[in-house]
């Protein structure tokens, strides 16, 4: 009773006062705490209700009341227990999964081998496709990707060959991640595929639209950070005509199953990888190369092949272990030997051995993987000996000269190319390297006389120097010291020899060609260049022709191999871009610097002249060739590169590549690489001066 008296008065208490004040009182209530000594427990109700309220005052830190004497109970627990019921599976310690894009994203390329199950009256030879990929993993489990992949089939019975073209769209399941935990580093990849796809094929003029589902297991191999090489076993289910077997195929689909391979880059750009500092110039590079190439000739030896080859390329390393490098290649070699003469072979007219040649123009992709930097030891310390191996495809066009034929053989190709680049650091940015390298070429030719195609392969060889300029990133930009540029004016001298680029090529006397000049230029600024050369050169040719003599006081009318000398003199202009400035930094104390340059130029024949060939029987005397030896003047567009190593600051010793495309169809003369006219290809060395 007496406690429910007192909750009664403080509420009337409270209700007659402002807020204010109750808020006072409110906050100067104190409980006391019943002790044993308290005078609470009185018999009287006047002493009980002194001492059960009491008002104190507000103080920084009260003494009013101790509560010492009792623990403060928190019934508040931080536990889950679901977070135990339904765990996360183990990650290894380190490897989380980030949502930045650019490191799951990844493209790659394709190949391997496929076949159609025959369910008609049809049936297909293995096809190898070739295509790209490209995909994206959302988390650790799972991921889409889309194929494009080209094929062709021949017919086992000889009847043609099926073109087809197709698109893929899979799913992807992580399955060595579900098992095991995220794990970046691991080496090996287990993932399951399963997709839709849809094929575009063509046969004989015939066309089928061709829908899809497939399964796989893709085995992933990592090569470092952001490759993975990868072999994937498939099995598809596709509709009817895949074959086109008409009507003949009572099941109504086809069956096609295979082995897909490539490799696969993503862009991931950090470097917690490797858990150490990387010593690897990183980034986008450059390429330069001239060389030899061989073809696989059953009737010639290896070196009578001997042709030239040429390569410009731009490339990117995503890790000290693996990059990816893009190329544009042309190349001639020999293919066969014959013999040409018109009439028949005498001993005043023999016949002549002539050469005949191959070209092959292409666009080449290429995966590249440093095997030395799978070391930690190397990795880390800079080296001036590095090797790269590429592995790659590559897709252009291929022409031959066939004796009695207008034009030749002309086609598209597809083919593998594996090469090994040994590189020598002249500085941290630039390297002089040998490649070897061999192309396995698939093509087409249509058999004589009959409506269809048959497949063949050819194997070409090259070994090729070139230079690579590796572009720097902003971090090594920056602790470059400034370098103010001054416009400077530059001389010098060159000799070389060239090469006419031709498709046949009859055997005569043996005669250097060689050049020679002088130019001057001005660095207009850290990457811009004007050139201005004026070159002697001479260009011996053969040719077959007929020619006069006369013959005990008669004019008489013959046919013989001439050898042919053309003097020409050309007058130069030439744009210069120094691409060592462009992707790395102005530097003026830099020994290598690598310059493209491209311009044009106008050729003209000063003089000539012309003799039998020393193995023809000359009849007569004063031999005189009837067609004119003197082509004239022709102007032609010249694209080359100067590579420059300053030995102080004015002097510099030169090497220059160039190749003339000349504008006027047969100015030289002679079967040339077809469709193209007259291609002079030359090498240079020399000096220069800088004011």
């Amino acid at each position: 009773m007496y406690g429910k008296y007192k909750i009664i008065c403080t509420c009337l208490c409270l209700w007659h006062m402002s807020p204010g004040q109750a808020h006072m009182m409110v906050t100067a209530v104190r409980p006391v705490v019943e002790t044993p000594d308290s005078t609470a427990t009185s018999s009287t109700p006047e002493a009980a209700d002194t001492t059960a309220v009491q008002l104190v005052e507000e103080t920084p830190v009260s003494t009013a009341v101790s509560t010492s004497s009792k623990p403060k109970l928190d019934h508040t627990v931080d536990f889950n227990p679901l977070d135990y019921l339904y765990p996360d599976r183990y990650v290894e310690k380190g490897d989380t999964f980030r949502n930045r894009f650019l490191d799951h994203l990844y493209v790659g390329f394709t190949t391997g081998f496929s076949q159609v199950a025959p369910k008609g009256r049809r049936a297909m030879k293995n096809g190898i496709p070739f295509g790209g990929v490209a995909g994206y993993d959302f988390n650790r489990l799972h991921g889409l990707r889309a194929t494009l992949l080209h094929t062709n089939y021949d017919m086992k019975d000889g009847d043609g060959t099926v073109k087809q073209w197709e698109t893929d769209i899979d799913y992807v399941f992580h399955l060595s991640d579900y098992l095991y935990g995220y794990d970046k580093r691991r080496i090996f990849r287990i993932s399951p595929t399963l997709g839709v796809g849809y094929i575009r094929s063509v046969f004989q003029g015939e066309r089928a639209s061709i829908f899809k589902g497939q399964a796989g297991i893709n085995v992933g191999i990592g090569l470092g950070r952001n490759a993975k090489f990868f072999i994937e076993p498939f099995f598809s289910a596709l509709t009817d005509q895949a074959d086109h077997s008409g009507h003949t195929n009572v099941s109504k689909y086809d069956i096609q199953y295979g082995v897909k391979a490539g490799l696969t880059v993503n862009m991931d750009n950090t470097n917690d990888f490797y858990n150490s500092d990387v010593v690897y110039t990183r980034g986008f590079f450059y390429e330069l190369a001239q060389g030899v190439t061989f073809y696989d000739s059953d009737d010639l030896g290896f070196f009578k092949t001997t042709g030239t080859g040429y390569k410009i390329s731009v490339g990117r390393w995503f890790d000290p272990i693996v990059g990816l490098r893009l190329s544009a290649t042309a190349s001639d070699a020999i293919l066969f030997y014959g013999s040409y003469n018109p009439t028949a072979a005498t001993e005043a007219r023999p016949s002549y051995e002539t050469r005949y040649k191959g070209s092959m123009f292409a666009g080449r992709l290429e995966g590249l993987v440093n095997p030395l930097n799978f070391f930690p030891y190397w990795r880390q310390v800079r080296h001036p000996f590095e090797m790269n191996i590429a592995v790659g495809g590559e897709y252009g066009w291929l022409t031959k000269y066939i004796p009695g034929t207008d034009n030749g053989l002309k086609c598209n190709y597809a083919g593998f190319t594996g090469a090994a680049t040994f590189l020598y650091s002249m500085d941290k940015e630039t390297s002089f390297f040998v490649e070897p390298r061999v192309v396995v070429a698939n093509f087409r030719e249509p058999y004589v006389n009959v409506a269809r195609e048959a497949s063949f392969t050819e194997t070409s060889a090259s070994i090729s120097l070139g230079v690579r300029v590796c572009a720097a990133n902003r971090k090594e930009r920056a602790s470059w010291p400034p370098y103010i540029f001054e416009p400077r004016l530059f001389s010098g001298v060159q000799v070389g020899g060239l090469k006419h680029m031709r498709s046949v090529n009859t055997v005569g006397d043996f005669a250097l060609n060689y050049s020679g000049q002088f130019y001057v230029g001005y660095h207009l600024g850290p990457y811009v260049s004007l050139k201005a050369a004026i070159e002697y050169e001479t260009l011996n040719e053969s040719k077959y022709g007929s020619y006069v003599v006369d013959f005990m006081g008669v004019e008489k009318q013959f046919t013989a191999l001439w050898q042919y000398r053309y003097n020409l003199l050309n007058i130069k202009l030439a744009y210069m871009l120094n691409l060592s400035n462009v992707y790395q930094k102005y530097d003026l104390n830099r020994k290598f610097n690598l310059f493209v340059e491209g311009g044009a130029l106008y050729s003209k024949c000063m003089s000539d002249n012309a003799r039998i060939y020393s193995g023809e029987l000359e009849v007569g005397s004063s031999p005189r060739p009837l067609s004119a030896a003197n082509p004239g003047g022709a102007p032609a567009l010249l694209l080359g590169a100067v590579a420059q190593y300053r030995i102080n600051d004015q002097w510099s010793l030169l090497l220059e590549p160039e190749v003339h495309y000349y504008l006027k169809n047969g100015f030289i003369g002679g079967e040339v690489l077809s469709p193209f006219n007259d291609v002079v290809a030359k090498v240079s060395l020399g000096t220069s001066y800088t004011f």
